[in-house]
């Protein structure tokens, strides 16, 4: 089965008995040939002028996937150019450049998933540069601005990295380096000169059933040099970013799992390469303090991950429609001890800096501060130093030091009712558009709060926290709008269209850009099946 928004296929499949077996005789699987057929799409990325749509074959009826090389501005029936065959259960498609990354699910939980690069040739044709068997269930994969780095991270928290060259990416090799415990879908590779980091934010997969939450900190625990008893722990005063719900016993202390929905990941993937890509996994809380090796190149090296785990926690100062002028801290006028701590988000997209990219966050129904598109700015080359070396469980630095938090989408009542994914920042007509894909379908939302949407925003304008976003709304499963991407001038300034996929129509829907609306909701888009 599909993990995540893609759950329960919406098809009626009629099992009928056959007497073919009855005089033992057996014949091979017939399918037929998947063409240019949408199978269960799951993913649409563009690359100038073209769109690249991932075919799952969810129902295993042409027992292969493909991704369809689409050109919008074609005269109807014509519009799919060309398709490629690639694994079944596709899970995520990503463009950087040239290149195309997509990760594919295991077909039997004894089955290995996989990730590939392709390569993107003048007339929107692909090859397939380079495929690598993965222990695991992928859900997302990146590559880097420099087209140096490629991540994969998988359904329990299991992450791979690859350097890449670009002018071989045949040579390229995946490397099992961490295990965080938790999925974490939306990606960003920070690069500041020849350093790379991996920040991977923390994804609810499944039915949600966390939120974000309002935690004192107040004590912290550290490790207890001094043997006292059986009760290794130690409480002062002071706060550390941890909940003091996670710190109130000993047994919490050790739980460390629980922790993990609320924590990024922030990977050195330069140091990793040095060390030789060492696997680590998560530990208790004195197993990660206690436990440290010499690499060969005369580093400490802890051997468990913990200590690149960090507490997401921000205030978007106003929960209403007013501006938001969050700078990342706690509420001061109510409580300087509590810190609202974050939860499940599902992707992340570049921004238009060095140093700057976007996260969808996604919160419960009813959230009054969640479901909203971020603008997220690091504070700096170095603030992903640590962790310093008698301090090993933590960063050098806070989290609230590190990135500066604003909401640049969802200020409005009817953005915050939506439940964001997907979704595109660019600048249209000289000013700045937000389109997001809301999505919540019956696998796990009632019939009255489902959702199939795109909302485009205008958020240049004075009044655009005050204004509701221009929203089309799919009216049946088969306009059921899945992920999205700008097509026209490389998906930058301008674009002229944008596009979405419908997992359970087995479509593409693309709508014209209106430069003075974002898309045009009273016509919708056309249907391409």
């Amino acid at each position: 089965m599909f993990f995540g928004s893609i759950h329960i296929r919406k098809t009626i499949v009629t099992l009928s008995l056959s007497v073919l077996g009855l005089y033992g005789c057996t014949t091979d699987e017939q399918f037929p040939a998947i063409d240019t057929n949408f199978a269960g799409p799951v993913d649409v990325v563009s690359v100038g002028d073209y769109a690249f749509v991932l075919n799952s074959d969810f129902d295993r009826k042409y027992n292969t996937g493909s991704i369809l090389t689409v050109d919008p501005s074609q005269v109807t029936g014509s519009e799919k150019l060309a398709s490629h065959l690639v694994p079944r259960m596709g899970r995520s498609l990503y463009a950087s450049g040239q290149f195309l990354i997509g990760t594919y699910d295991r077909v039997e939980l004894s089955g290995m998933g996989s990730v590939e690069i392709y390569s993107v040739a003048n007339d929107g044709s692909l090859s397939t540069s380079y495929s690598q068997e993965l222990d695991c269930s992928p859900i997302s994969a990146v590559i880097s601005e420099s087209q140096s780095w490629a991540v994969v991270s998988c359904l329990g928290g299991e992450v791979y990295i690859a350097p890449l060259d670009s002018g071989n990416i045949a040579s390229t090799s995946f490397h099992y380096v961490r295990n965080y415990g938790y999925a974490r879908r939306a990606l960003y590779i920070y690069e500041q000169g020849s350093t790379a980091q991996l920040l991977a934010f923390p994804t609810d997969l499944g039915e949600q059933t966390s939120g974000d939450f309002g935690g004192n900190d107040v004590i912290k625990y550290e490790p207890n040099q001094e043997s006292t008893g059986t009760d290794s722990t130690v409480y002062v005063d002071g706060s550390n970013e941890v909940p003091d719900d996670f710190e109130s016993s000993a047994s919490k202390i050790r739980s460390y799992a629980s922790r993990y929905p609320y924590q990024m990941a922030v990977l050195n993937l330069n140091v990793s390469q040095d060390n030789g890509f060492p696997l680590k996994i998560m530990a208790s809380a004195i197993e990660a303090n206690d436990t440290v090796t010499l690499a060969s190149n005369g580093k400490t090296v802890f051997e468990h991950a913990n200590n690149e785990l960090k507490f997401i926690y921000f205030n978007l100062d106003n929960n209403g429609d007013a501006p938001n002028t969050n700078s990342g801290t706690v509420v001061a006028d109510v409580d300087s001890n509590v810190l609202f701590y974050r939860t499940n988000f599902w992707t992340a997209q570049p921004g238009g800096t060095a140093g700057e990219f976007y996260l969808s966050h996604r919160g419960l129904a009813g959230a009054n501060d969640s479901n909203n598109i971020l603008k997220v700015i690091v504070n700096g080359s170095d603030v992903f130093a640590g962790p310093a070396a008698d301090t090993p469980s933590e960063f050098s630095n806070e989290f609230k030091s590190m990135l500066t938090i604003s909401r640049e989408f969802g200020f409005h009542a009817v953005a915050k009712s939506g439940y964001p994914g997907d979704f595109a920042v660019t600048d249209l007509n000289g000013e700045n558009y937000v389109f997001v894909n809301q999505f919540r379908d019956e696998a796990y939302w009632d019939a009255s709060s489902k959702m199939y949407a795109i909302d485009a925003k205008n958020t240049s304008r004075n009044d655009h926290e005050s204004l509701p976003p221009n929203r089309w709304v799919g009216a049946d499963f088969r306009l059921s709008a899945y992920e999205l991407a700008l097509i026209g001038n490389s998906g930058g300034a301008d674009p002229s269209y944008l596009i979405s996929c419908s997992f359970y129509g087995d479509s593409m829907l693309v709508f014209p850009i209106d430069k003075d609306n974002g898309i045009d909701i009273e016509t919708g888009p056309t249907v391409i099946y």
